[in-house]
């Protein structure tokens, strides 16, 4: 009998032992299960990737940080694929003259301020907000027949940053906005609801030389027919703050061939005008420019000049 004790307390001791060395040796191996996990899903990303996500997607991250040269939209009608920094208020505005001559009539358009005025939300988008005081005047055979002044419609929108670019692919940002039919005077504001919807796109060739250009659909308001907005601009920086640009832009625009007896054979009338003009820099926040610009089609104004101001304020 005793010897029957013995060797079950002698067995009880080595079943004991072999789940005691199981144990441990489960545990080692979730031990280092986790630890191999650990390492695999350790991800590394670069500073420069962190501070463009930060810079993008949580607004505050800018405030304090070097913003730049500004970035305008004016004096050329290319608009930028920059966006106003966070927390940013810009203004650009400026002075047009305007004139346009078929047969015994000239049309002139004088706008004393062009308007449009910005602010930078964050995550790579800002709002914009635009209106115009001008005066319309329709001589016949240099005799005044008919004259009109005030506020245009209003428009709002804004821009959205989509790609930093490449080498080889541009900074490109869209740019969103409507007109609208509810202030102004009736002469100078649409009849309904239009807007507009443009890719903008910027590549920097060089140090000293910048190309942009816009594609995108716009209703003007009055016509259910869609202009097939376009310009593309040239940019060189000659001196310091001072730069000199040239564009080419206008609108391809649906309309019935017996709407209109500028026509092309696709069914579209051609509205092309080229510019040019200076930019000069007065420090980074403040913004000088001058340009002029003819027709290159007949349905185009025969030629305008212009001239303006930028300047930005920070509420950092």
């Amino acid at each position: 009998m005793k010897n029957k004790i013995t060797k079950n307390v002698f067995f009880a001791l080595i079943l004991s032992f072999t789940n005691l060395l199981n144990a441990q040796e489960t545990t080692s191996n979730k031990i280092d299960s986790s630890n191999s996990m650990d390492e695999d899903t350790t991800i590394t990303i670069s500073k420069e990737i962190a501070n463009n996500v930060l810079k993008y997607y949580i607004p505050s991250y800018n405030i304090g940080k070097n913003r730049g040269q500004i970035a305008t939209d004016r004096p050329h009608q290319t608009e930028t694929a920059e966006i106003v920094p966070y927390n940013t208020f810009q203004v650009e505005t400026g002075f047009t003259y305007e004139q346009d001559k078929y047969d015994e009539f000239k049309n002139q358009n004088i706008v004393y301020n062009s308007c449009l005025l910005k602010f930078g939300l964050g995550s790579g988008m800002d709002f914009r907000f635009g209106f115009d005081v001008l005066t319309n005047k329709v001589y016949k055979n240099d005799s005044l027949k008919n004259k009109n002044f005030g506020f245009s419609g209003l428009s709002f929108g804004g821009k959205k940053f989509l790609t930093k670019g490449t080498r080889f692919f541009p900074k490109t940002s869209l740019m969103a906005e409507l007109y609208l039919p509810y202030f102004g005077n009736q002469q100078f504001r649409p009849s309904y609801t239009g807007g507009t919807i443009r890719f903008l796109c910027e590549h920097e060739i060089g140090d000293k030389l910048e190309w942009e250009y816009n594609i995108g659909p716009d209703w003007d308001g009055n016509s259910p027919n869609v202009n097939y907005f376009f310009a593309t601009s040239l940019t060189y920086n000659l001196l310091g703050p001072l730069s000199i640009y040239g564009e080419l832009y206008g609108f391809f625009t649906e309309r019935k061939k017996q709407e209109m007896d500028l026509i092309l054979s696709n069914g579209f009338y051609n509205d092309i005008r080229c510019d040019g003009g200076f930019v000069y820099l007065i420090n980074d926040d403040f913004q000088l420019d001058l340009e002029g610009g003819l027709a290159i089609t007949k349905s185009s104004p025969d030629y305008f000049v212009s001239f303006g101001l930028s300047y930005r304020v920070s509420k950092n």
